[in-house]
């Protein structure tokens, strides 16, 4: 009798182990799919603002050839220069997109990881865990604040090259070319600034991706 009531002791403590065990697998699994959806969001935002100023810098380019003094192919460099314009401005709204998908994630995956931490009863656990998500969430923040000088920065280019545009449609003649090169210097000079706005956004995201892959993904969103 010894014998079978300890075998179902066993069975009973490996039947539990296995359950807890499940559990504990499933849970890594979302906060492991979590994790890497929230760091896909972020690269893609980062991917975006650098593809768009390697746009600003052949708006730059068409825009500082196209007010070139008593040059000939004025109406080929206007329309590469709307081009370039055009093509900033689509880029630009694509990144505002990306980055609130990013921001809409982020909140999401800490919402969900906070709400699992809740669960956990050993203390040291809950305490680890609150400690990881606030680090996460301290870079999360820094995003947004980087990003609207960058934003406010973009939109104020973007306003200068279209009415610059929009005034050589106009008159594209030499005088036309000459009465606009004032405003087409500080565009250009604008511009030129756009990458030391980006740098903080750069970073921050930087430091969000290094805090995601830091002790492994598996380990966030109650992973562990």
């Amino acid at each position: 009798m010894k014998v079978k009531a300890r075998f179902g002791i066993i069975v009973t403590t490996l039947l539990l182990g296995t359950t807890a065990c499940l559990n504990g697998c499933a849970t890594m699994g979302m906060g492991k799919t979590e994790a890497t959806k929230t760091t896909a969001k972020v690269e893609t935002a980062e991917t975006g603002l650098k593809q768009t100023l390697a746009q600003v810098d052949a708006t730059q380019a068409s825009l500082n050839s196209l007010i070139e003094p008593s040059q000939a192919d004025v109406k080929n460099k206007f329309e590469a220069y709307s081009a370039d314009v055009e093509k900033t401005e689509k880029m630009a709204k694509q990144l505002e997109k990306d980055q609130a998908k990013m921001q809409e994630q982020q909140r999401e995956y800490l919402a969900e990881w906070e709400k699992k931490e809740r669960t956990y009863t050993d203390p040291s656990l809950r305490e680890a865990s609150g400690q990881r998500r606030a680090a996460l969430n301290s870079a999360y923040s820094e995003v947004p604040k980087a990003s609207t000088q960058f934003q406010d920065a973009l939109n104020g280019y973007l306003s200068q090259v279209k009415q610059i545009q929009t005034q050589l449609s106009l008159d594209l003649t030499n005088k036309g070319i000459e009465s606009i090169t004032p405003a087409a210097q500080k565009a250009l000079s604008d511009g030129g600034r756009l990458k030391d706005t980006a740098e903080p956004v750069i970073t921050a995201m930087e430091r969000v991706m290094s805090e995601m892959a830091r002790e492994g993904s598996g380990a966030a969103a109650g992973g562990q």
